[in-house]
C-alpha cells in the first residue's frame, strides 16, 4: 500500500485557523510573505483546485463599497469554495506575487464570508513588502531574555527626527523613546528600540499607529528595528524590556 505525505498547511493557513484572538500583525505579516493564497475568478472555468497562477498580471478579486476597495483573497481553496460555492473558479498565487503588482487604494480581506473574516489595512501590506525584501522591522524582531538596552552612541538623528515627525500627525501618541539593544547569547547584536506610549485606544489602532511608526523608520534606518509600546505608561507586551527602555533616558518626544 503506498502512503501518501500529507501537504502541509501554508503558513497563512495555520495562523488563521487558530482564529483571530490569537493574531498579531508580526505573524500576519511573516505568513502573508510565505503563503500561498486563492483568489475567487468567477469568470473563469471551476476546477476542483484552484489552478496555480505565475504570470506579469496575477488576478485580482477587487469589490467595493461604501467603505472603499476590498480585495478578497482566501488562506485556502476550501474557504474559497464554502464562500463562493461549487461553481466557482480560482487562482493560486504567491501572496508575495500579489503584492507586487496590489493597488494604491486597496485594502485586504482576508477569509470573507467566514467567521475569521479579517479586514487587512493597506500599510499593512507595505509591511509585506518590507519582509520580502528583508529589511527587518518592528514585526520581524523579538527580545531574547537577555535584552540590555543602552542610549544608542552615536544618536540615531534620522530615526528620530523622522518618528518624531510622524508622531506629531498620530494624536495617540503620548511619548516616544529610543535605545539600542544587545543581547547576551548567543551573541551580542545589537538591536535598534522604538517605544512608544499611547493614550487609550483600541488594540487594531494601536497597530495601526505602530505601523505606521515602522514604515517611516524604514525608510531612514536599515538596521534591524523593534517597537515597543505601552499605554499611558503601562507597558502592552514585553514588559520587562519596555520599562527598562523608559527607564534609560528621557523621551526623544513628548506631546505637548
Amino acid at each position: 500500500m503506498a502512503l501518501l505525505k500529507r501537504a502541509r498547511p501554508s503558513p497563512l493557513a495555520e495562523l488563521m485557523s487558530t482564529g483571530r484572538d490569537d493574531l498579531d500583525s508580526g505573524s500576519l505579516v511573516r505568513a502573508l510573505a510565505r503563503s500561498v493564497v486563492h483568489i475567487p475568478m468567477p469568470g473563469a472555468n471551476p476546477e476542483q483546485i484552484p489552478r496555480i497562477v505565475t504570470g506579469d498580471s496575477p488576478p485580482l478579486y477587487i469589490v467595493t463599497d461604501d467603505d472603499g476597495r476590498h480585495a478578497f483573497v482566501f488562506s485556502t481553496a476550501r474557504r474559497l469554495v464554502d464562500a463562493f460555492g461549487d461553481g466557482v473558479g480560482g487562482a493560486s498565487i504567491p501572496f508575495s506575487t500579489l503584492t507586487l503588482g496590489w493597488p494604491e487604494d486597496v485594502d485586504l480581506v482576508l477569509d470573507p464570508g467566514t467567521t475569521d473574516a479579517l479586514e487587512v489595512p493597506l500599510e499593512l501590506i507595505r509591511h509585506v513588502l518590507l519582509e520580502m525584501a528583508g529589511v527587518p522591522t518592528g514585526t520581524s524582531v523579538r527580545p531574547s531574555p537577555g535584552d540590555r538596552p543602552r542610549v544608542p552612541s552615536p544618536e540615531l538623528q534620522q530615526l528620530m527626527g523622522a518618528t518624531r515627525e510622524a508622531a506629531r500627525s498620530l494624536p495617540e501618541v503620548r511619548a516616544l523613546w529610543r535605545a539600542e539593544t544587545f543581547a547576551d547569547v548567543p551573541s551580542p547584536r545589537p538591536v535598534l528600540d522604538l517605544h512608544v506610549d499611547l493614550d487609550d485606544t483600541s488594540v487594531q489602532r494601536r497597530q495601526d499607529v505602530l505601523q505606521a511608526l515602522a514604515l517611516v523608520a524604514a525608510d531612514v534606518e536599515p538596521r534591524p528595528l523593534r517597537l515597543t509600546a505601552s499605554v499611558l505608561g503601562s507597558p502592552c507586551s514585553d514588559a520587562e524590556l519596555a520599562s527598562a527602555i523608559m527607564a534609560l533616558d528621557e523621551p526623544f518626544y513628548r506631546r505637548t
